[in-house]
């Protein structure tokens, strides 16, 4: 692969990357939002899941059907939450990443201009 392929390459990881990190300010602003602090991480987060665990052991709620409603809905609750923190880990990794393709650049330019 010769230095203007590398660098073709190299910048559109970068892109990718600082897309990962704008999303994971998104997720990062989110969290700071009293709104969505309220409705998801104390709603959702917490109230819900306490909710559902107490119609586990509910009368009503013992036939099959209700028993794996309650449960697939428990799993997109942790499915959520998951994804919040995995976008949140992937941008931090991305950040560290984009230093590293800066530093991977000013070395093939720096290259290329000795040659």
């Amino acid at each position: 692969m010769n230095a203007e392929q590398e660098i073709k390459q190299i910048e559109l990881g970068q892109k990718e990357a600082q897309r990962l990190v704008d999303e994971a300010k998104s997720a990062e602003s989110l969290k700071k939002n009293r709104h969505f602090n309220r409705i998801v991480h104390e709603n959702y987060f917490k109230t819900e899941p306490a909710r559902l665990t107490m119609l586990l052991t509910d009368p009503e709620f013992q036939d099959e059907a209700s028993q794996a409603d309650i449960h697939s809905r428990l799993r997109a609750i942790a499915h959520f939450r998951d994804f919040i923190k995995t976008v949140t880990f992937v941008g931090s990794q991305a950040e560290g990443a984009l230093d590293d393709m800066d530093k991977a650049l000013e070395e093939i330019r720096a290259e290329e201009d000795e040659a």
